[in-house]
């Protein structure tokens, strides 16, 4: 999304602010975010997790942002192998993706021209909302809820919580999706996603930033997430780990 954390900042500039259209968009900060992101200031400690406790990990991508991670604890850092309790999140998230895809997509799917233009997987994500029972959307938004309040209560003993920004490197195009990770087979496209989809749950702002490179050349990136209403601090986080890591700009080495 963009080069660097400034200018991540900068474009998060452009698109915040209040609206009467979106009750749920919240007032521009009084100080732009970008001055948060040049004024880089290295957290005092960090929690880290490279599974959240939910998905298999290739092993070189662990490996990548393991030594990420030790180049931060080598720049004074403090770090805590800690994750919150997430195990519910893929049911959660499944659950009201379903949901979500009837509401949006459900009168393509209803319609027997449109219903040929869709994908098969959102052929099957419309088809799982429909088929599940209601109870099972009242458990996930109550379960959510609980998973938001286990995360920021995490957040205020760490806070930030650093973790692999995909469980894979980089695969060919031509794959629709990743079918298997370490031994791990996965029965639906939207698995292998899980380090990212838990985190979408909780609402937390999340920032991916460039780590290092696999031995064949590719980006390996790492997520940090930061409690709700600390994007600040989280970029001027981000910007001073980013410096740390001194990967950002750099092309991958020949492979």
């Amino acid at each position: 999304m963009a080069r660097d954390v400034a200018d991540c900042a900068l474009m998060l500039d452009a698109m915040c602010g209040s609206h009467p259209e979106d009750p749920l968009a919240l007032p521009a900060p009084a100080e732009p975010f970008l001055a948060a992101a040049l004024s880089p200031e290295l957290p005092a400690h960090i929690a880290w997790s490279d599974d959240l406790g939910i998905t298999p990990v290739e092993p070189e991508v662990r490996a990548v942002c393991r030594a990420a991670v030790e180049r931060l604890a080598a720049a004074g850092v403090g770090v805590a192998e800690a994750h919150p309790d997430l195990g519910t999140a893929p049911d959660v998230f499944h659950a009201l993706r379903a949901a979500g895809f009837v509401a949006a997509l459900g009168p393509l799917y209803e319609n027997d021209a449109d219903r040929d233009r869709l994908k098969p997987e959102i052929v099957w994500n419309i088809e799982r909302g429909l088929s599940q029972p209601p109870s099972q959307v009242v458990w996930a938004e109550l379960e959510r809820g609980r998973i938001i309040h286990e995360v920021a209560a995490f957040l205020r003993e760490h806070s930030i919580l650093a973790c692999p920004a995909a469980c894979v490197a980089p695969f060919p195009v031509e794959e629709r999706w990743v079918a298997e990770v370490d031994g791990t087979r996965f029965e639906n496209y939207v698995e292998w996603l899980r380090i990212t989809s838990a985190l979408t749950l909780t609402a937390c702002p999340v920032i991916v930033i460039p780590c290092g490179f696999t031995a064949a050349g590719l980006p390996v990136g790492i997520q940090l997430v930061a409690p709700h209403g600390e994007e600040a601090a989280q970029l001027r986080a981000a910007a001073a780990i980013e410096a740390v890591l001194e990967v950002a700009g750099r092309e991958p080495p020949p492979g």
